[in-house]
Parts: structure tokens; C-alpha cells; sequence
């Protein structure tokens, strides 16, 4: 009895390893483009991995299209707003009819799960002021779409206390921007080798022997540290440390991206001479003169107004780059904050506070 009890436990135990494999073997095949790329390894910790995406806006459903097509073991979508026709124009998740007043999260549901179905998806019609740290400790990541500053900044620091991965950003019209808090998380790091020809014996003279090699790529993990969310953008500039250096540190588009995360959650701004206001108290904060920036009247109104789906996919890509690369902990990272504007055309990476 005892013998056949455990012959049918192998028995068990072999048809689970061989599902296991047969999986495995399917998984190697949708992905094996991505693999090919950042290797198996790097792949099992994101099939093992669990995100959290809140704001189904047109930079959500960018991010949730890279993620999805990741290969994640799982999907958590959020939002209590209802989509509406500025939504249908950036958000390609939502249907092509009979989207309007639905829940944005849970109309984006069907779409997003067919791109992977591999992927667990999950659909939550609720806002992020209703959850907290009980929430955040479920997930590998937390990222915040277009939320306000002060309940990004709570969700920071939540997650923070926590040690969860967290992500935020926005889309303004044709600008936006993304900030990444991984403090405490590890990540492989190719290590910088000295040239050859710099290296020097002990007694201070070149080394000359054919027979020495040097390994040419090497790595090892690495923390880097990160600044909460608060204090990335409550940086005062007019610090002596900082006054010097700031008009070659912050980029130009720095001013306005500040001053519409400022405005986050307050509504939008009515029309291009009202965000002008709030662009100037940004610039005058940080003891600069507006007459050394090149922006014109009219480049002003490219800051607010419906989500721009090409500057939606470009802060989408780079949010979901630094979601694969917080999960596999591979590669350096970006530290921490970036910003994109379509009249500036470029993308710009700034570290705040300096270090």
C-alpha cells in the first residue's frame, strides 16, 4: 500500500514537471525574441513578477501594452475615471464603440488581455486614493499615470517604507515626464575595465606582458540610491550649492513639465497665458530669467490639452524600458527622472537632486 501510495505521487509529481516544461516550452516560443535579448533569466523573474499600472489614460495604455507584451505573471489595471472622446484619441485599449462613460480600466480589460493572454489580468474600477500600503505590498511595482502630486507623493513614500518599486509619470499635450524611486534594489552592472594600455606594475611602469588578458566584460549587482518623489521636486535652486550650476543643469524643459505636475489634480489649465503664469513662478523659483529660455507664446499651448499619442508611446516606452529592467535588476538604470517635450524634440534624463 505504502508503495503504491508513493508510486502515485511520483506519478503526480512527473505530470506537474511535465507541464512545467511543456509551459516553459511554450513560453520559450512566444518570447523568444525578448529572451534572445535579455536572456532566460532575466525573462523568469518577470513571468514571476506582479505590476500594478493605476490610469488608464493614453500613457497607461502604452505602458500596459509594453507590459503585457513582456511576458509579467501578472497585471493589475486601475482607474476610476470614465473614458471619454480625449481618452479614445491616446488610449488604443478602449473599443471603438460604446466606450464613452465607461469605467477606463475596466473597458481597456478585453484589448489589453488579448494582446498576451499568458499574462493574469486583473481590472480594478478604483481610484488610487482608496488603497494604501496593504495594496502596494501585493506587487513587484507600483506606477502611477497621470496622478495627482500629493497622492504620488504618498504612494512614493508607502511604497518606499515597503521596499516596492515605484514608477510615476505624466502626458501634457505634447510633453511629459516619468520618475523612478528603486531605491534599495539591486541591479547587474557591467563594470568599466581599465585599458590595457593604462595599466601599470608596482613599480609604477607600464605592463608589457603579452601573456596577461584582461576579461572584457564583467559585472556585478549593485543599489543605487534614489530620492523620494517630494524631494526630487522640492529642490531649492537658489542654494548656494546650486546656483551656479543650475542653468547648465536643468534642461529648459524642465520649468514647464514642473509647472504642469504642479497643476495635477487641480484641473486643467484654461489657456496657454495662464500656463505662461505658472511657467514663470517655476522659473523665478529657481532665481532664473525667462529671457534666457527659448520658448515662444505659441509653444506654450503645446503643454496642456488632449494626451499626444507619439509622446504618449515615447514616455510609455521608456516607463516600461525601466519596469524590465527594475524587474530582471539588469542593466543601469535611469536615475530618476525624465523628461520629453515635442517643441524641444529631445529626451532628457536628470538626476535630482544633484548628487
Amino acid at each position: 500500500m505504502v508503495s503504491e501510495l508513493g508510486g502515485s505521487s511520483n506519478r503526480r509529481e512527473e505530470e506537474k514537471e511535465r507541464l512545467h516544461e511543456e509551459i516553459s516550452a511554450q513560453e520559450r516560443e512566444i518570447y523568444d525574441r525578448q529572451i534572445r535579448l535579455w536572456g532566460m533569466e532575466a525573462q523568469n523573474k518577470l513571468r514571476n513578477a506582479s505590476v500594478l499600472v493605476i490610469g488608464l489614460s493614453g500613457l497607461g495604455a502604452e505602458i500596459v501594452k509594453n507590459l503585457m507584451l513582456a511576458g509579467l505573471n501578472a497585471l493589475t489595471i486601475m482607474d476610476d475615471k470614465k473614458a471619454t472622446a480625449d481618452d479614445k484619441k491616446a488610449n488604443f485599449l478602449l473599443p471603438d464603440a460604446d466606450y464613452a462613460g465607461q469605467n477606463r480600466a475596466m473597458a481597456s480589460a478585453e484589448r489589453a488581455s488579448a494582446l498576451n493572454p499568458m499574462v493574469k489580468l486583473n481590472a480594478i474600477p478604483e481610484g488610487v486614493q482608496q488603497h494604501g500600503k496593504e495594496t502596494w505590498k501585493q506587487y513587484s511595482l507600483v506606477i502611477l499615470c497621470d496622478q495627482g502630486f500629493e497622492e504620488s507623493c504618498r504612494v512614493d513614500e508607502e511604497c518606499r517604507d515597503l521596499g516596492v518599486r515605484f514608477m510615476c509619470g505624466a502626458v501634457f499635450g505634447g510633453a511629459g515626464y516619468s520618475f523612478f524611486d528603486f531605491n534599495g534594489h539591486d541591479f547587474l552592472v557591467q563594470i568599466k575595465n581599465i585599458p590595457y594600455d593604462d595599466l601599470e606594475g608596482d613599480d609604477g611602469n607600464k605592463i608589457d606582458d603579452e601573456m596577461t588578458t584582461i576579461e572584457e566584460d564583467r559585472f556585478e549587482k549593485k543599489k543605487f540610491s534614489y530620492a523620494p518623489l517630494r524631494d526630487a521636486f522640492s529642490v531649492d535652486w537658489t542654494a548656494k550649492k546650486y546656483i551656479r550650476k543650475v542653468s547648465r543643469y536643468l534642461p529648459q524643459m524642465y520649468y514647464p513639465i514642473k509647472a504642469c505636475i504642479a497643476q495635477l489634480g487641480k484641473g486643467d489649465f484654461t489657456d496657454a497665458a495662464q500656463f505662461k503664469d505658472s511657467w514663470l513662478r517655476e522659473v523665478e523659483a529657481a532665481g532664473q530669467s525667462a529671457s534666457r529660455f527659448t520658448y515662444e507664446d505659441d509653444d506654450f499651448e503645446t503643454f496642456f490639452g488632449a494626451q499626444m499619442s507619439p509622446v504618449c508611446a515615447i514616455v510609455g516606452g521608456i516607463m516600461g524600458q525601466e519596469t524590465i529592467k527594475a524587474i530582471a535588476e539588469d542593466q543601469h538604470p535611469l536615475r530618476n527622472l525624465f523628461t520629453y517635450t515635442m517643441v524641444d524634440t529631445v529626451g532628457m534624463v536628470t538626476l535630482l537632486p544633484p548628487a
